[in-house]
Formats: structure tokens, C-alpha cells, sequence
């Protein structure tokens, strides 16, 4: 087993990265090494003071050490975006 990240990117309308929060899931209290296989882990993650706007959302994970992404196997993608949403 190995030891992933998850992060999450915050974009604005142009793409700009404007926040981010990495961590292992569950901050920790659920790392990937413990994972059982068919094992389903609930992992939140909550981004503060954005600005009014629109804005998408970007996940995945990376090797813990050396930074390298998981790519996702339908798309070959190393993220996944998130359905697009406003701030008020």
C-alpha cells in the first residue's frame, strides 16, 4: 500500500487556481495505507473566504512522497472537475 494526498483546487471563471487544500483523508485519521479494498472513506474538505463569483472545483490524489498524480482510468486524467457554481 501506498500513502496518497487528496487535493482540492478552487477555480475561478478563467481557470486561475484562487484555493486549495491538501491533506490525507480524513486529515489523516484515514490514510490510503489503511484502505481495505471495496472500502468507501467520506473525506470533506472546506475552503473558506471566497470571493463572489463562479467558480469550479478540482480532485484528486498524489503520491504522499513523491508528488506524482493518480490518474483516473476512464478519462486518463490526473483530476477530476467538479460541477461549476456561483457565490453570491
Amino acid at each position: 500500500h501506498e500513502r496518497y494526498k487528496v487535493f482540492v483546487h478552487v477555480l475561478d471563471s478563467r481557470g486561475n487556481l484562487v484555493a486549495q487544500r491538501d491533506s490525507e483523508p480524513q486529515s489523516g485519521a484515514a490514510p490510503t495505507t489503511s484502505w481495505l479494498t471495496g472500502e468507501v472513506i467520506i473525506d470533506s474538505h472546506q475552503i473558506e473566504n471566497l470571493a463572489p463569483g463562479e467558480y469550479s472545483i478540482s480532485i484528486g490524489m498524489y503520491h504522499a512522497i513523491g508528488g506524482a498524480r493518480l490518474v483516473v482510468a476512464e478519462t486518463r486524467a490526473d483530476h477530476l472537475r467538479l460541477q461549476k457554481f456561483s457565490l453570491p
